[in-house]
């Protein structure tokens, strides 16, 4: 496995694998800290149980895009942290693509985003998405030069549980 693709040390990583045996698991050399599960269901399941659960603070999910249809579509998510990538000549292929922009009819609406930014001939421009009616979310204290808070249209508590 590639470095840039392995796990993150030093915290807990659940790794969705439609093989999750141990054999897989040598094979790949990750670490014992490492559980595998078969999906995405198993894998709430694992970290609901863990003995850290109450350290967990947020879910990161790290796809490729049918990992990312998978949590988007079990309704999970609460908050997207999305880059729009564009090149300004041709364009480009990528790993991942999502329908864009998401539709009117999307249990998402975009409460922060930065400015667009160009380096390398790529127009991106990172956001955040928050799915509706699930609670206040506070504008933070410091937002870095050029983003814009955008106070979703909800009320309650926000549990952030998954981020995408």
């Amino acid at each position: 496995m590639p470095e840039a693709q392995r796990p993150f040390a030093g915290r807990l990583n659940v790794v969705l694998s439609r093989q999750p045996h141990p054999a897989v698991k040598a094979a790949l050399r990750l670490p014992d800290s490492v559980v595998l599960a078969p999906s995405l269901d198993a894998a709430l399941a694992e970290l609901r149980s863990c003995e850290d659960r109450e350290a967990l603070e947020t879910i990161h999910v790290i796809g490729g895009a049918s990992v990312y249809d998978l949590a988007l579509s079990s309704g999970v998510v609460d908050l997207l942290l999305l880059t729009h990538v564009q090149r300004q000549a041709e364009s480009i292929e990528t790993d991942t693509a999502m329908t864009w922009p998401l539709p009117a009819d999307s249990p998402y609406q975009r409460v922060l985003q930065g400015p667009p930014m160009l380096e390398n001939g790529f127009l991106f421009q990172f956001t955040a998405w928050a799915k509706r009616g699930n609670g206040q979310l506070e504008a933070p204290e410091e937002l870095a030069a050029g983003f814009e808070f955008l106070p979703p249209e909800s009320c309650g508590r926000m549990s952030l549980s998954i981020c995408c």
